[in-house]
């Protein structure tokens, strides 16, 4: 009898028990768990559900979308990762293993439910715990979703069977500097050496990773720009007037690891001194109207002092084609000045003064000069000398000589006409 009741009744106590206690049940890797525990109900095995029940949520409290969002979120999540998870599993001793390497040691599992051993989450307001794998965990390892960090670390895992979470290590990204300094290369060899100076307040721009950042160098001729994050940067130096870049005024820096150094020298240009000529043309002015025309020669060997700036002058002679040129003068005022021969007067002016440009208009001065005419001592209109050779001749110069009766006299003495005598 005793043994027909054990029979019958032993199937439904069993059932019972698995009733009653299955809420209690700790978590098994080959099950999806649709309990109270489950941050996700029923869990995520797959991306695309992962990716579907954060998006719309569940109808269980406090699994709305934005709910699950921002608690996700709280932990470094975000959608972008969905693609980008590794597969791996966190095992009953705390640790999160990817493949074959541990990513993780120490870590918390999450539950909506209390356990002994759990500590509640104060950041919201509905019941949220953390404890160790050990304190909910039956089998040894349950599969995961793990996101790794840049530099190796696990920022969180999502337990599949029920979604929940298992905080890691925050990610900072590592920034980085990047230090300029300007120098004036003397020797110009683009290399700063011991004996260059550091330039001061010089302007440097910096753009890239969406940053834009203005520098001006310190009395050593230094920069610098922190919290940098890796990338590419454009370094561009402001030029400034009366400098020459002997290294390039733009460069690319890129940043992978470390911080990064960059050199920028310049050098003083060399000013070179405008210059202009002084050109003279000396011509015979016959008609003295003080125009070069075309039927009038030019005169060579003549001298002309010319006077300028700082004390200069210096002297220049025409050549056979009556020019004359020297060049190489600063602009300025000069005086030009011709030295005059004798048996010549001059028709344009003995000295000109002008301010000599670039304007090639105000570098040339014209000259002209007619031989003088002579004249009797005295004054009186000028001496015509005829030649001498025949009577007719003698008397034509006798009489340029003398005064009309003095010329009469001459002639008659010379033909022995009239003869003196002197009585006692």
């Amino acid at each position: 009898m005793r043994a027909k009741f054990l029979k019958k009744y032993t199937g439904i106590f069993l059932v019972l028990t698995f009733l009653l206690f299955v809420p209690f049940l700790k978590i098994n890797a080959a099950s999806r768990d649709c309990d109270a525990n489950a941050v996700i109900y029923c869990g995520t095995l797959t991306k695309t559900e992962l990716r579907t029940k954060l998006t719309n949520g569940t109808v269980k409290a406090y699994q709305s979308a934005s709910e699950l969002q921002k608690l996700f979120k709280y932990y470094g999540f975000d959608l972008s990762h969905i693609d980008s998870l590794s597969e791996g599993a966190v095992t009953k001793d705390g640790k999160v293993v990817v493949g074959t390497k541990t990513v993780a040691t120490n870590v918390l599992s999450m539950g909506r439910s209390y356990m002994p051993g759990s500590t509640k989450v104060s950041a919201f307001s509905y019941p949220l715990y953390l404890r160790p794998p050990s304190v909910s965990f039956v089998s040894s390892s349950i599969p995961a979703f793990v996101r790794m960090n840049p530099n190796g670390t696990m920022r969180y895992a999502i337990i599949k069977s029920c979604g929940n979470i298992v905080p890691g290590v925050e990610y900072i990204e590592p920034t980085y500097t990047i230090t300029i300094n300007k120098f004036e290369d003397l020797n110009r060899d683009g290399v700063k050496n011991s004996n260059e100076p550091g330039l001061s307040g010089w302007v440097f721009d910096i753009n890239g990773n969406g940053q834009s950042h203005t520098l001006t160098t310190a009395s050593d001729g230094s920069a610098q720009k922190s919290g940098l994050k890796a990338g590419t940067y454009l370094v561009t130096e402001r030029q400034q007037s009366g400098w020459d870049s002997t290294t390039g005024g733009i460069k690319n820096v890129t940043i992978r690891n470390s911080n990064q150094t960059v050199w920028f020298g310049n050098v003083k240009k060399i000013v070179v001194q405008e210059t202009v000529p002084v050109k003279v043309m000396k011509f015979f002015d016959k008609n003295k109207n003080k125009i070069k025309d075309s039927d009038e020669d030019m005169l060579s060997g003549w001298k002309f002092r010319i006077s300028g700036p700082n004390n200069y002058e210096s002297i220049i002679v025409t050549n056979e084609d009556g020019l004359a040129e020297i060049a190489g003068l600063a602009p300025g005022n000069y005086v030009v000045t011709e030295i005059l021969k004798d048996g010549w007067e001059n028709t344009t002016g003995l000295s000109i003064e002008r301010e000599i440009t670039t304007d090639e208009a105000t570098q040339n001065f014209v000259f002209g000069n007619v031989k003088k005419t002579e004249s009797p001592k005295g004054g009186g209109e000028t001496k015509r000398f005829l030649p001498t050779s025949g009577p007719i001749e003698t008397a034509a110069m006798v009489f340029s000589s003398f005064s009309i009766p003095g010329a009469l006299l001459a002639w008659a003495k010379s033909k022995r006409r009239f003869k003196f005598s002197f009585r006692k």
